[in-house]
Parts: C-alpha cells; structure tokens; sequence
C-alpha cells in the first residue's frame, strides 16, 4: 500500500462526515432521478451561480461543476422542455421541444 493510498484509506472518516454535512445542506449529491430533484438542483445551481459568478477559483466553483454536471445529465436524458402528446400521422405521439411549446401558443 502506497503512502498516499493509505492516507485516502486513513481519512475515510472525515471524509465521511465532511459530505454528510455538505448533503445536510445542499440535498443528495448523486444522479437526478426526479423532476422534484431536478428543480432542487436548478435552484441550487443558481444560487451557486450568483454567488460565484465567473470566479473559477471560488472555494465553490468545482461544486458548482458537479452540481452543473448533475443537471446537464438529466436534461440530456429527460430533456428541459415539456412532453406532449400530439396527434402525429394518425397516432398519438410523445413530442418534446421548444417547437411545440411555440406552436400549442401560437
């Protein structure tokens, strides 16, 4: 075992009781599985945003990209926009986007 392996190893604790913390005060830091998540993790994100700004070398800067990561992968998966169910070709489909958002408001 390396001496940095050990010290990792050594520290578990603290780092165990450093992120129970972090997550009493910001919320699970893991995969989004929900829309209710997903709006905490915006709001988060934002929060984090407006404290930051554009410092990158913000003491909260790399949880701002975390939370950031967390968002951005839901989004890909379940998308930002509304779902529909429109009639497409003679049967209901699933459509999501900005462009039925515009047509359904004309």
């Amino acid at each position: 075992m390396t001496a940095t392996t050990k010290t990792a190893v050594s520290d578990t604790a603290a780092v165990q009781a450093a992120w129970a913390t972090l997550e009493r005060s910001v919320g699970p830091l893991a995969a989004i599985r929900s829309k209710r998540e997903y709006e905490r993790k915006r709001k988060l994100m934002n929060a984090l945003l407006d404290e930051i700004g554009g410092d990158e070398r913000h003491p909260l800067a790399s949880l701002l990209d975390l939370v950031g990561e967390l968002v951005a992968a839901f989004e890909a998966h379940e998308g930002p926009f509304p779902r529909f169910l429109v009639p497409l070709g003679g049967r209901t489909t699933l459509v999501v986007g900005l462009g039925v958002l515009m047509r359904k408001r004309g």
